[in-house]
């Protein structure tokens, strides 16, 4: 899944502001964090409400509140929009922090100097439509992936790169990553360069309708739609599947387990999942590990 959020050099931003009542709270982060992960302000009110303060560019503003209808939330009174301010670009670096996972530190280029010594870093810098890779479902996806045998890797949707390049800092490989928009590979290429990563075949391609490179780990933190119409598609021995809300991971399961796949372990965090799953079908390709090759 990518992480949403806009760059200092965005221009013609809003700053929409809604406010929801105290049993809507919990629906309302989980649907603004699907609309716009990682790029959301979120302050908890004191009557149990909570007020959220996203960023998108000037007339998209309807569209959030369009959005939050379809999933069920009110807003307590009318969306506040204001210009972005003159000091967008600190306030937009405050949308990125760093976070450590599966023995790597992630953030941007702005707080490396704050990670741990002797850790491995993961440099991202933010773009257009991708952050830094602080989102829970990237951070289950990290954590997860850290625990794989060490493989090839296909990581699809990959955004701003962080997979890609956690995987090869894990010492996964080959790894190839793809996505439908060519702003997101060229993310990822630059990303890729920042962190010293060479190897990596990244590459524009459609996952719905193009066949999907073959690899031993698919790593797909995306979003239910698209997850559901990729599980007749996959022969991965091995899937890591993220971008999931907790509702949502039984429906996601049992699509991958029609087409023969099984349902290995589950994680959650801050009302989001990931799920790794192991073909079980009888012709299922074996896994080929990396000492193999």
């Amino acid at each position: 899944m990518s992480d949403v959020a806009l760059g200092p050099g965005e221009a013609s931003l809003v700053e929409v502001v809604v406010h929801v009542a105290p049993e809507h709270a919990v629906d309302a982060e989980l649907a603004i964090g699907a609309f716009s992960p990682g790029g959301f302000g979120q302050e908890e009110l004191e009557d149990g409400g909570a007020r959220f303060t996203v960023y998108l560019p000037t007339g998209d503003e309807a569209r959030l509140e369009s959005w939050l209808a379809g999933e069920g939330v009110p807003l307590f009174g009318a969306a506040d929009v204001r210009v972005v301010p003159a000091d967008w670009s600190e306030r937009w670096k405050a949308f990125h922090q760093p976070v450590v996972v599966g023995g790597l530190w992630v953030g941007p280029p702005w707080q490396v100097d704050e990670a741990p010594a002797g850790m491995r870093r993961v440099v991202i810098e933010p773009a257009q439509g991708f952050g830094t890779g602080a989102h829970p479902t990237t951070r289950l996806v990290l954590g997860l992936l850290a625990e794989q045998p060490r493989a090839s890797v296909l990581d699809v949707g990959c955004g701003s790169g962080v997979l890609s390049a956690a995987a090869s800092m894990l010492g996964f490989g080959p790894i190839t990553a793809i996505d439908n928009d060519p702003v997101a590979v060229e993310s990822t290429r630059d990303n890729l360069v920042r962190n010293g990563v060479r190897g990596v075949d990244v590459r524009v391609l459609d996952a719905l309708q193009q066949d999907l490179p073959k690899a031993d780990v698919v790593l797909a933190n995306v979003i239910l739609e698209p997850l559901l119409r990729m599980a007749p598609r996959m022969t991965a021995p091995r899937l890591v599947l993220s971008g999931l809300l907790r509702s949502q991971v039984e429906e996601c399961s049992a699509a991958y387990e029609a087409v023969g796949y099984v349902v290995r372990e589950r994680r959650d965090r801050d009302g989001w999942s990931a799920i790794v799953l192991d073909d079980a079908r009888p012709d299922a390709a074996a896994m080929q590990y990396r000492a193999a090759w």
